[in-house]
């Protein structure tokens, strides 16, 4: 009896888990929520935030590039590395003081917080914490181009720009993406 108690635990234990992991992106504007189509964002050129929803999570990877061929790169990347790509991350500030987003077709941004260290990478006064969810706000005023080694301000950026989200320490990983597009 004990040990089918102990199996039903576990089971439910690991069904939660699976459940209870995830991340929700969100992208802001002077306020309002963007809402797009097929994961298609049209925003102006103004500065905007990133919403990241963790449920469970300690951190989501960020990729933004300009290219939406990136699938094979991740691939190979989480292959290569067996699926633990934080040596890819690219450093940023704590506190996002830059109010930027990284672009590169080679690493990856880590948005993370741990209660137990004393800073992250989401805006100073960005975090809220209720129980085992994060919602974490970043400030994006200028891109950090990796690429070409130029920093670009949004009012001033005219490119498309895909956004690859992704986890790998659920038990399912899960990559989500958005295309921004800027309004003229």
């Amino acid at each position: 009896m004990k040990k089918r108690i102990l199996l039903i635990t576990t089971v439910l234990f690991l069904f939660w888990e699976a459940k209870a992991q995830s991340f929700e992106i969100e992208i802001w504007q002077k306020g309002k929520k963007i809402e797009g189509t097929n994961n298609v964002l049209k925003l102006k050129k103004e500065p905007f935030q990133l919403k990241v929803k963790l449920e469970n999570l300690k951190g989501v990877y960020v990729m933004g590039s300009y290219s939406e061929n990136l699938s094979a790169y991740i691939q190979n990347a989480m292959n290569d590395t067996q699926g633990d790509i934080s040596p890819l991350a690219h450093a940023s500030s704590e506190y996002n003081p830059k109010q930027s987003l990284i672009i590169s077709n080679k690493g990856f941004l880590y948005l993370f917080f741990n209660p137990q260290i004393d800073w992250h990478r989401f805006d100073r006064n960005g975090v809220e914490v209720i129980e085992n969810t994060v919602i974490g706000t970043r400030t994006v005023r200028m891109i950090e181009d990796f690429i070409y080694n130029e920093d670009i301000l949004i009012e001033d950026f005219s490119q498309n720009l895909y956004l690859i989200f992704m986890t790998t320490e659920a038990t399912q990983p899960k990559k989500e993406t958005l295309l921004l597009t800027w309004k003229e």
